[in-house]
């Protein structure tokens, strides 16, 4: 995972898989990971929860809305879970940018210097494959060089927003219902063979740090630990 996290510290990750195979766990682990970012810095990790998810609410503050995160980014809050509202698909393309222009305008107008991470969990709801969206274009192109750095979840790389993902060279795959045909095409012809086996090995994944070495087999992430009291002083602001 060191190599992965090395690449976090300087661009944006993609993660896919099926349900039930990891990767909502996966990201848990860099979302609860302290050692992500120069221990000098003093990051804000972000989980937007489109599925609702219950067992993510428990590891940070709760925000439901923009006034909610800008609250808690004001206070330099450690971990944030924005709860998104249960709103149709173009509001939700919408809301996304709101808050991608709220992180920036936090950057360049408050001078905040400190990283922020944005898990942005099922990015097919808020932008379509080849659909434009300004926000996660201006995060994805723009974003790493203002410390602001993005891990973005999908169940198929065909799900994932086509100029996010070209921008994305670390990525991480659990057992996928993909199209040999399409991932040949994009030269991955590695994952092809190895579907079955990630399809009876739930848990493991494969990764790719943009680098000669290529798609690397991993074994599973450690499950998250108990919920943590995002109250205390070690994860709140004095």
């Amino acid at each position: 995972m060191a190599e992965i996290i090395r690449g976090i510290r300087k661009g944006h990750l993609v993660i896919t898989g099926q349900t039930q195979y990891g990767k909502t766990t996966g990201a848990l682990y860099f979302f609860l990971n302290e050692r992500l970012f120069d221990g000098r810095s003093n990051p804000t990790h972000i989980f937007l929860d489109t599925k609702h998810d219950d067992n993510i609410l428990p590891h940070g503050f709760l925000a439901q809305n923009k006034e909610d995160l800008e609250f808690h980014l004001e206070n330099s809050a450690k971990r944030i879970i924005y709860r998104v509202p249960r709103i149709t698909i173009p509001e939700l393309k919408r809301h996304l940018n709101d808050i991608v222009n709220t992180l920036f305008m936090f950057r360049e107008e408050k001078k905040r210097k400190s990283p922020y991470l944005l898990f942005i969990d099922e990015v097919q709801m808020y932008a379509k494959k080849q659909e434009g969206h300004d926000g996660l274009l201006r995060l994805s192109t723009t974003g790493a060089g203002k410390k602001i750095y993005a891990v973005i979840l999908g169940q198929r790389l065909q799900d994932i927003h086509e100029q996010t993902l070209s921008q994305c060279n670390l990525r991480m795959t659990y057992f996928m219902q993909e199209d040999p045909a399409y991932l040949k095409r994009r030269g991955m012809s590695d994952l092809v063979s190895w579907m079955p086996w990630l399809k009876a090995n739930r848990y493991y994944f494969a990764y790719d740090t943009g680098t000669e070495s290529g798609w690397r087999l991993h074994t599973p992430v450690p499950l998250p630990p108990k919920p943590i009291d995002p109250y205390d002083p070690k994860f709140a602001p004095p």
